[in-house]
């Protein structure tokens, strides 16, 4: 078995959600807050993160099926197994394959329903797209979803649409209160309506029901404790310690089992003159009640 390393953001995320930071380390605290990634200030230093292997793993097995069958989205295809990943944010695991005369990869659950689609240019499904408003975009993507979700899988889940440069990226989303989970169904698309991406995450029927604090702010007391100690004058080469933070984004994962909100934290810090500094980040992992 060959086994290699990959940095990954995940995204499923997400996807879903994609995850960048820097990781290593061992447990420092009651495992109610874990360190993803650390920002600028400490990265590079002597601190210790709290998550040891949050990185993609990216292995060939020999005992895989090498060769299989697909009909996905009204197409055939003849795939050849090329690796293995298994994500431990997102509790995940697929295989990847490749439809040699397309380029187009897959990437399959043990179920054998795809995870992940990811299309050449070319050959890739294209939509008609009779504008790119919203509702518009929804109506013309949910005769796709419905192909990979049942719609009792889609009732309550809302529909996002977002513009970064020339891409479009659409996800239907489970949520818990306010916030979003790693059930979902996401698809990126170009202006013209080629797809060069589907996410299928809600294949993996997670559970995300019986957590009782829904709201981020009501972990905030543990978030601030957890950066306290990380953004400390002992961590950050001296530089800076802890002044306020603000969580830009979260969303529920699944990680050993159990439920976390996977938070990206904006934080702001003050030297030992008093002067404040702005724009530092971190990941941190926190465990839904």
């Amino acid at each position: 078995m060959r086994i290699k390393k990959i940095a990954a953001y995940i995204a499923a995320v997400m996807l879903a959600v994609l995850f960048a930071g820097a990781f290593a380390g061992c447990a420092k605290n009651s495992g109610n807050v874990l360190e993803v990634g650390v920002g600028s200030w400490i990265r590079d230093t002597d601190y210790a993160y709290d998550v040891k292997n949050l990185e993609v793993e990216e292995m060939v097995l020999q005992d895989k099926m090498p060769y299989r069958n697909l009909s996905f989205l009204g197409r055939d295809y003849s795939l050849v197994y090329e690796k293995t990943l298994i994500y431990p944010i997102g509790d995940t695991v697929t295989d990847v394959y490749t439809d040699r005369a397309t380029g187009n990869s897959f990437e399959m659950l043990e179920s054998g329903e795809v995870y992940r689609a990811s299309f050449a240019k070319e050959n890739g499904v294209k939509i008609s797209l009779p504008g790119a408003e919203e509702q518009q975009m929804q109506a013309a993507l949910e005769p796709f979803v419905k192909e990979l979700a049942l719609p009792s899988q889609l009732t309550g889940w809302s529909f996002e649409l977002n513009q970064i440069g020339g891409l479009y990226y659409a996800y239907w989303r489970e949520k818990v209160g306010k916030t979003p989970t790693g059930n979902y169904v996401s698809f990126v698309l170009e202006s013209d309506g080629t797809v060069k991406e589907i996410g299928n995450a809600a294949a993996r029927g997670q559970d995300y029901s019986g957590i009782e604090q829904t709201d981020i702010n009501m972990y905030d007391d543990e978030i601030t404790k957890k950066l306290k100690s990380a953004y400390s004058f002992s961590n950050c080469r001296g530089n800076c310690k802890y002044k306020s933070h603000t969580v830009s984004s979260e969303q529920l994962v699944k990680y050993k089992g159990k439920t976390y909100f996977l938070c990206r934290v904006s934080i702001d810090t003050v030297d030992k003159s008093g002067k404040d500094y702005w724009g530092d980040s971190c990941e941190l992992l926190v465990k839904a009640k």
